[in-house]
């Protein structure tokens, strides 16, 4: 499921504080581009750099909020990069799970 989100689980990890929780699930979603950037373009000496920060924090946020499947996608991509071999097939994952949990996170009413 590529838009997973554990609302309990990420609720737990703000000390039971759902408003607080739900502010940072939404400004999370806002901040997450609607896609990737290619991956050649991503991979490039220019932009390697600010790729792997990105999906690092990415991955740390969606840890910390219960998006699981966008933090699973996060943690083997980021798997390959760090092993200087980056996946292309995990980075589109990835681009898949950041879009569904983006719009799963905007399109549900959330209590």
């Amino acid at each position: 499921m590529r838009d997973e989100i554990k609302t309990e689980e990420g609720i737990a990890r703000f000390g039971g504080k759902r408003d607080r929780y739900f502010t940072f699930l939404k400004k999370f979603a806002g901040g997450l581009a609607d896609s990737m950037p290619a991956f050649a373009d991503a991979m490039s000496d220019e932009q390697k750099d600010a790729t792997a920060h990105t999906v690092h924090d990415m991955k740390g946020m969606a840890g910390n909020l219960g998006a699981t499947s966008l933090y699973s996608a996060a943690v083997e991509f980021e798997k390959t990069y760090r092993a200087g071999a980056p996946d292309e097939s995990l980075y589109a994952e990835l681009d898949e799970c950041l879009k569904a949990t983006k719009a799963k996170i905007l399109n549900t009413e959330w209590a």
